[in-house]
């Protein structure tokens, strides 16, 4: 068995020629760190991710919140 982490970061900025600016953001930061636990037949996640203004989209709260933290859990079987 063994541990693996996954992660990313991405930065968008200068992103000024969208149409409607009074949806969108100029910039955005999406990071995403992970760690994994395999075994042989099994492997059992977490991960933890920070947003702002994801996808280019201003954070207007509710169902439009684009600024945040996300938790995702995996729990895999292996063929």
């Amino acid at each position: 068995s063994y541990l693996n982490y996954q992660g990313y970061f991405d930065y968008q900025f200068a992103a000024n020629k969208i149409a409607d600016q009074a949806l969108y953001s100029n910039n955005a930061i999406e990071w995403y760190n992970g760690i994994y636990w395999h075994s042989e037949h099994y492997a059992v996640g977490y991960g933890l991710k920070y947003f702002r203004n994801m996808a280019l989209m201003e954070n207007h709260g509710g169902a439009g919140r684009t600024t945040g933290l996300g938790h995702y859990f995996s729990l895999t079987y292996k063929f």
